[in-house]
């Protein structure tokens, strides 16, 4: 691409840079460098004033601009369960610092977060309100305004915030039927995140690996290939491989259709500032959290991979197993993940289970728009 007389414009929108793509911008800057170049002529030792110049403005100018300007690599993002909304706003707090994105160009407008109540409301909110139904002054008071605790105006607070920086906040959406939601049916996102599943039954019931299982095949439905799903699972030291077996049963979940692990970090609220996890039914945090979470990120493969994966995971009758399939689903990832499976028992003989799970060790932190 030459450049023009009339380059550098003598006026510049750099919001013009939205309708670049990223192979595009780079051939902008370029042009940017080289026309800077062209200015230094008069200057003795033009070779070595160039060399160092092309070193800063590749290291340093280069990037700044695009972090300011424009950023290819932002992921269309669904968040699933965000209960109070915490985790929404220090995602895009975190990326936006890192990356130096101004308001205009925030993470913010990619991200769509859910939450499965329909309402901010909980039950300190009943409480605050029936004191307010027996308080005889605020008798004239014929409409009166719903009244919120502590932590739910909070969550209020944060939703406007979202909202402020372009988020599309929605309440009421169930995270396993996502795929049926009429405004979703038409999008795919190219990551979705879902941190500490739950229903807030008792794990013996076994109803949340069927949740785990029936949100995967959402996602499958939500996503192309090659798009991500990071789900933060409860680790605790000593039952790691029970939470991920019998609790939630994972590696079934994921590898039926076609996710294999290419990732798992430490999550907490030191990676992610801000962050306060809550269970949706209860709005307080549980227990087992505060002694390890991970977050396991899962990348779909693509259509004939997947199915060459379950024709070699078949035995000799033709029945697949996950955690072969899941092995062989684990050789198209370049993260080195054993899968196993054992025999476990939900403090009943009666509830004993064969499940599999994963073996691998956690990865540094990231905040890579890859991820």
């Amino acid at each position: 691409m030459a450049i023009s007389a009339q380059f550098p414009p003598t006026t510049f929108n750099p919001q013009s840079l939205v309708d670049l793509g990223d192979t595009a911008l780079d051939d902008l800057l370029t042009q940017i460098f080289l026309y800077s170049v062209s200015e230094l002529q008069d200057y003795k030792n033009l070779s070595s004033v160039c060399k160092k110049w092309r070193v800063i403005f590749e290291t340093k100018v280069k990037p700044l601009l695009k972090s300011c300007f424009f950023s290819g690599k932002h992921k269309t993002r669904l968040l699933i369960g965000e209960g109070n909304f915490s985790f929404a706003l220090a995602l895009i707090d975190k990326h936006d610092f890192n990356a130096r994105h101004s308001n205009q160009k925030s993470l913010g407008p990619f991200i769509v977060a859910t939450e499965l109540k329909d309402q901010i409301h909980c039950s300190d909110c009943d409480t605050l309100e029936m004191l307010q139904d027996l308080d005889l002054s605020s008798s004239d008071n014929k409409d009166p305004k719903p009244i919120l605790c502590d932590e739910c105006s909070s969550t209020m607070a944060r939703i406007n915030a979202l909202v402020a920086k372009g988020v599309q906040v929605r309440l009421g959406i169930d995270g396993t039927e996502a795929y049926n939601i009429e405004e979703f049916k038409i999008k795919r996102f190219s990551r979705i995140h879902w941190n500490c599943p739950h229903d807030g039954s008792n794990f013996r019931d076994q109803t949340l690996p069927k949740i785990i299982e029936k949100f995967f095949k959402s996602c499958a439905k939500l996503q192309r290939e090659n798009g991500r799903v990071h789900v933060t699972l409860a680790q605790p030291n000593g039952k790691k491989f029970f939470y991920q077996g019998y609790v939630y049963d994972i590696v079934r979940a994921a590898c039926a259709v076609g996710y294999t692990i290419i990732k798992k970090r430490i999550f907490s609220p030191a990676r992610y500032p801000g962050y306060k996890h809550t269970q949706t039914n209860s709005g307080q945090a549980a227990s087992v959290t505060d002694e390890g979470m991970r977050e396991f990120v899962f990348q779909k493969v693509k259509t004939e991979e997947k199915s060459a994966a379950f024709e070699a995971a078949k035995d000799q009758k033709g029945k697949v197993y996950p955690k072969d399939l899941a092995q062989e689903l684990q050789k198209l990832s370049g993260k080195k993940c054993r899968v196993n499976a054992e025999i476990f028992y939900g403090n009943d003989s009666q509830l004993r289970q064969n499940r599999s799970y994963y073996i691998c060790s956690s990865d540094s932190d990231s905040s890579d728009y890859e991820d």
